[in-house]
């Protein structure tokens, strides 16, 4: 079934639209002739730099009312009303930046540690010597770096973990999911309202507030076209073809310690992506640190 925005459009709607893009390419304009200086004074000063210019434009507005045969500076009450316009816009954009600044201080990955197999290295080593008809090894930390050195690694599996993982994107769960020797349970998109959730920002933007405040706006349209779709009653699970990889989610995750090593091997090497190694360090950290040497071992195999 496709669903549809609806046959009898409004046309208003389109004329919105028109007015909204002329009201962007007069931002462009404006930023190319003045530069950041909006952004920049409005740090300093915040509102008390925007309300004058805002009553500025106001009274302009006013006067050009009250005086149609005026002539301010070639000006219209038109071309006032989309400056006017373009301040709020601007405005707003830079209060969002810092709600969003707050939103991703306050979002970050988190990873804890539910349950794991107590006394790892002395349990792979007692189990280990049953193949020696014996029940305890003497020197568990000696035999377990000889089982990795000969990459005897069955052994391993009999240490367990759980973890929690929250706010990490749906592009960095598409890679650990590929580890197929783990197991998984997801926040599901078809289930959960998504509105809520927030955005990874690749930490590759951060140097520049322009293209992070565009990447800002384009994720919450992708977010405010899933809430209208919703509205129109599409289903969760067909609304969310529109959400972006950059999404937020939450999982836990089971693996054996062979597992934990062969994931950490791969997704700590400096060629793989950034969110995914510190999602690895994060499991490293988490579990015992007695299993500190395996992790150095596999990693200079």
């Amino acid at each position: 079934m496709k669903y549809r925005i609806g046959d009898n459009f409004n046309v208003n709607f389109e004329k919105h639209k028109k007015i909204c893009n002329e009201i962007h390419e007069l931002y462009k304009l404006k930023n190319t002739n003045y530069g950041n200086s909006f952004s920049e004074l409005f740090e300093e000063f915040g509102m008390l730099y925007v309300v004058p210019r805002l009553i500025e434009k106001t009274n302009r507005i006013k006067t050009l009312t009250l005086n149609k045969d005026l002539d301010y500076d070639d000006e219209s009450i038109r071309d006032s009303l989309l400056d006017l316009a373009n301040y709020s816009i601007m405005t707003i954009m830079e209060l969002d930046k810092n709600t969003h600044k707050n939103e991703k201080e306050g979002k970050k990955m988190r990873v804890t540690l539910i349950q794991e197999t107590p006394n790892p290295v002395e349990t792979i080593g007692n189990i280990a010597t049953i193949c020696y008809g014996k029940d305890k090894a003497k020197n568990p930390k000696k035999l377990v770096e000889n089982l990795l050195r000969l990459e005897h690694l069955s052994v391993f599996e009999h240490v367990y973990f759980t973890w929690k993982i929250e706010g990490i994107s749906r592009t960095c769960l598409a890679q650990l999911t590929r580890h197929r020797h783990a197991s998984y349970t997801v926040r599901s998109q078809r289930y959960c309202n998504e509105s809520e959730q927030s955005f990874i920002v690749p930490e590759s933007m951060d140097y520049n507030a322009t293209l992070v405040q565009e990447y800002y706006t384009f994720m919450n349209t992708a977010k405010d076209f899933y809430d209208y779709l919703i509205s129109l009653g599409v289903k969760r699970e067909d609304a969310r073809f529109v959400l972006p990889q950059a999404m937020e989610t939450d999982l836990y995750m089971s693996c054996n310690l062979r597992e934990l090593l062969h994931i950490y091997k791969l997704r700590s090497d400096k060629s793989a992506q950034w969110e995914i190694r510190e999602l690895v360090e994060k499991l490293r950290e988490s579990v015992n640190p007695e299993l500190d040497f395996m992790f150095e071992m596999v990693v200079n195999k």
